[in-house]
């Protein structure tokens, strides 16, 4: 066997070594990139979620505003009028506030389904950014298993080529 075969050999196999570390670091890499943008998203979720919560609270807000002006006002054209505020005129305004706090609870439980939506939202790009994490790392393991395959190969190779008796190599002439 000649020096530049066992060279050739041990050249082949750096050469797999090296792409099968660069191929692992490359998918490691992806697939981090990839965790921190569902990271990112699910952070932006969040903040819609909670963005969603404030904008209803205030919507609720103003429509308990709105109500007790309304029921401010039957009052005072009540008095205006000359109408008692018992019976019918109580029975109204107590129905009104009633549908008020109704609409209130509404607007509250809308924004609620919404910010929720956008929660779970958020725990499946956490979940999935953890799926990448795991990835990333299987692929770096991956990239040791296979350069450690390549090491194992280059090694048999030289050794059945230095280990194979003369004879069996040689052609012979009778």
């Amino acid at each position: 066997m000649t020096w530049w075969a066992v060279g050739a050999m041990a050249v082949s196999t750096v050469v797999s070594m090296a792409s099968a570390n660069e191929q692992a670091q490359q998918s490691s890499a992806r697939n981090k990139a990839a965790a921190k943008a569902e990271e990112y998203n699910a952070a932006v979720a969040r903040n819609k979620a909670d963005n969603t919560r404030a904008v209803y609270d205030q919507k609720s807000e103003k429509s308990n505003r709105e109500a007790r002006y309304k029921i401010g006002q039957m009052r005072a054209a009540g008095a205006q009028a000359g109408v008692g505020m018992g019976g019918s005129v109580a029975d109204t305004e107590h129905q009104s506030a009633v549908n008020a706090e109704l609409d209130s609870m509404n607007i509250q439980y809308q924004g609620s389904l919404e910010a929720q939506g956008l929660d779970s939202q958020a725990n499946m790009d956490d979940y999935s950014a953890a799926g990448y994490k795991i990835s990333a790392d299987n692929a770096i393991n991956s990239g040791n298993l296979a350069m450690g395959a390549a090491m194992a190969s280059g090694v048999a190779k030289y050794y059945s080529i230095t280990k194979t008796p003369a004879a069996a190599t040689a052609p012979t002439v009778d």
